[in-house]
């Protein structure tokens, strides 16, 4: 027979493991985008795999996809992001070169931002 103690904290004690294993695997997964990009203009880049969770114009509805009008990355750092990805996001190794380049450029320019 479980104590009333020992029930009581179950639940938490479930919860505190799936939150555990749920973050170990974001961290640790290496999650990669399949998306290759077909163009180097970086608006068509932007809309195809960008704007599904950072919104059209960078403002994102969505609790786990930061508003990317906060202007607290460098260009140097948003490159790097996309390339090797974060926390939610996958990395997006296909997209290399000038084409990241002119992607980072796009998605830190405040007008892009101001639409």
């Amino acid at each position: 027979m479980i104590s009333p103690a020992i029930r009581k904290w179950t639940p938490f004690v479930a919860l505190m493991l799936i939150v555990l294993f749920a973050t170990a695997y974001l961290l640790f997964s290496g999650q990669k985008s399949a998306y290759r990009p077909g163009s180097d203009n970086p608006v068509t880049i932007y809309k195809e795999a960008c704007s599904a969770c950072h919104g059209q114009s960078g403002k994102s509805s969505n609790l786990f996809y930061p508003d990317l009008d906060n202007k607290t990355h460098s260009i140097e750092e948003v490159t790097k992001i996309i390339k090797n990805g974060g926390l939610f996001m996958p990395a997006f190794p296909k997209i290399k070169g000038d084409t990241l380049s002119k992607l980072a450029r796009y998605v830190t320019d405040k007008q892009f931002l101001k639409r």
